[in-house]
C-alpha cells in the first residue's frame, strides 16, 4: 500500500512539475509575444510615418509642378492626389490595425491558456500535499502500532 501511495505522490509530483515547466515556457512565450507585438507596432507605425513622408515629398513635388500648368488642370491634378494620398493611407492603417488585432487574438489565446493552468495549479498542489500528509499519518500509525506488538513478542 505504501508503494502505491509512493508512486501515486511520485505521479502527481511529475505532473506538478510538468505544469509547472509548461507554464514557464507560456509565460516566456507571452514576454516574447508581447515583446514583438511592441516591435510590430512599433515597425508598422514607422512604416506608416515612412509612407507619409514619402507622400508629403510626393505632393510637395507635385504641387510644385502644378504651379506650372493652368489653375483648372491644377485643381483637378490636386483633388486626384489628395484622393490618391486618402486611399494610400486607409490601406496602410487598415494593414496595421489588421496586424494588431491578429497579434492581440494571439495573446488573448495564450492568456486563457495560461488562466486555465492557473487555475488547475493550486488543485495539483492540495493533492500532493494531502497525499504527503495521509502518508505521514500512516508511517506514524505504523510505527506505533508495531511497537506494543514487538514487546509481546519479546
Amino acid at each position: 500500500m505504501m508503494n502505491w501511495n509512493n508512486r501515486a505522490t511520485r505521479a502527481i509530483q511529475d505532473q506538478v512539475l510538468s505544469q509547472n515547466e509548461k507554464l514557464k515556457r507560456i509565460q516566456d512565450t507571452l514576454k516574447a509575444i508581447k515583446l514583438h507585438q511592441h516591435g510590430d507596432i512599433q515597425s508598422a507605425v514607422s512604416l506608416l510615418n515612412k509612407k507619409m513622408d514619402n507622400l508629403s515629398t510626393n505632393v510637395q513635388q507635385l504641387t510644385s509642378n502644378l504651379q506650372q500648368v493652368p489653375d483648372q488642370v491644377n485643381n483637378n491634378l490636386q483633388a486626384q492626389i489628395q484622393q490618391s494620398v486618402r486611399v494610400v493611407s486607409e490601406r496602410s492603417e487598415k494593414k496595421v490595425i489588421d496586424s494588431i488585432q491578429t497579434i492581440n487574438e494571439k495573446v488573448n489565446t495564450l492568456c486563457f491558456f495560461v488562466s486555465e493552468i492557473e487555475q488547475h495549479f493550486p488543485a495539483l498542489t492540495t493533492a500532493v500535499s494531502k497525499i504527503e500528509s495521509s502518508q505521514s499519518d500512516k508511517s506514524s500509525i505504523s510505527s506505533s502500532s508495531q511497537g506494543p506488538q514487538s514487546r509481546l513478542v519479546q
